[in-house]
Parts: C-alpha cells; structure tokens; sequence
C-alpha cells in the first residue's frame, strides 16, 4: 500500500481565533454550579497570567493548568447528555475559523490527503467540530468519564508541545494509516507546537507567535498569516 500525504492542522490560534476555554466558561455560567466553578477558574488563572507574560512562571505548566482545570468545569456533566453543550461550544468557536486556513484545509481535502486536527482541546469537543469540517481524524485530549458522568479529570496526556507529535504518531499507527511525513504538512501558531511541525516536510508558521515566526524565517519556512504575541 502506497503511503498517503497527510496535512495536520492545530486548532485555537492557527483555524480559529477562539479559545475552547471561553466557550466553556460561557456555557458553564448559564449554570449555579457552573458559574461558581467558572468564575474560580477564571479569577485564579488570570492571576498568573502576569507571571507568564514575564516569564516568571513555567510556560508548559501554564498552558497545561489551564486544560487541566477547564476539565473541571464539566465534572459532573453526564455523557450522554453533554453532546449538546458541546455542539453549542463548537458552533461558537467555528464562528471564529480563519477563512484563509479553512481554505488551505478544503484544498488538502480536494487533494485527498489525509486531513487530521491535532489540538489540546477535549477530544468529545474536538470530534464535534472535526465532523462540523468533514475531518474523521482528529487527535486530542481525552476526557476522564466514571459511571456515565465526566469526573473533572482528563484520561490520557495533554496533548501538547513534544506530547502533540507523540499522540499523532501513535494515532497514525493505532488507525493503520501509511502516512509519507517527508510529503506531509502541519499548520501550527505556536512555538510550542515545533515538534509537530518538525515531524513532517512541509511545516507552516500559521499566523505564528513571534518566537516561531523567528525560528521558521531562519528555516526558510513557509509562513502564513500575521504574527501575533
């Protein structure tokens, strides 16, 4: 069997501007439970935002904390029934997609490469939006679930940084799918996600943080939309 091109795309900050992190504050305080969870979180995660800014902080625990914690904003929420609330989160994120990047992503998909979203984001959400894109593989951060019902912790790594390449080469393998990485493409806008652009032979700098901007203008890469902070 021949081996297929793939195109890996990131999802907040490189598809979309939003952040899964807003959607679900936004939905959680329609709830008393809910927004007494949401706002903690949002009062003790925006005290260290200072700290990160000033690099007085761990950027990798940061961004993890920031995941780790969010999956405690759906504890308790029942499986079954939580297929709306994240249809609700997907529409308000897919309301923020760069129409540039959703093109490169169409023409990836006319080309009939093997389109995959690589995120950090809670994997129910992250198939919720794949579908929403006709995207079947989709690479995330799974969810803890206990007798029906989410139980505030995830089940499996943060699917981040070095941990981004790593669950996408396990996925590759897990699935069966025969992917040429020399032939492949990863759009990304972090310089956290350098392992993952680094996996493949086409990486693009997808409206890139600063750092990476600096970094894929020494590679000679190619680099898409405005650079951010």
């Amino acid at each position: 069997m021949a081996s297929a091109t793939a195109a890996f795309f990131d999802l907040d900050g490189t598809l979309i501007t939003g952040h899964m992190y807003s959607q679900i504050l936004k939905q959680r305080m329609n709830t008393p439970m809910g927004a007494w969870r949401a706002m903690t979180y949002l009062v003790s995660h925006l005290a260290q935002a200072p700290l990160d800014k000033a690099r007085l902080i761990n950027r990798t625990r940061f961004f993890r904390s920031w995941v780790v914690d969010a999956a405690g904003l759906l504890k308790g929420l029942e499986v079954d029934k939580s297929g709306s609330l994240f249809t609700t989160i997907a529409e308000g994120l897919l309301a923020t997609i760069r129409p540039d990047v959703q093109q490169l992503l169409r023409q990836h998909q006319e080309q009939g490469h093997a389109v995959v979203l690589v995120s950090g984001t809670f994997l129910p959400l992250l198939k919720e939006i794949g579908g929403r894109l006709h995207i079947s593989h989709v690479v995330g951060t799974p969810l803890a679930e206990r007798n029906g019902r989410y139980t505030g912790r995830l089940a499996g790594p943060f699917v981040f940084g070095e941990e981004k390449a790593r669950q996408t080469q396990l996925y590759l393998q897990a699935n069966g799918l025969q992917i040429d990485l020399a032939a492949s493409y990863t759009y990304a806008d972090r310089i956290h996600d350098l392992p993952l652009l680094q996996l493949v032979g086409h990486p693009v700098a997808t409206y890139p943080d600063v750092e990476l901007l600096a970094h894929a203008r020494q590679q000679g890469w190619r680099v898409v939309g405005e650079a951010h902070a």
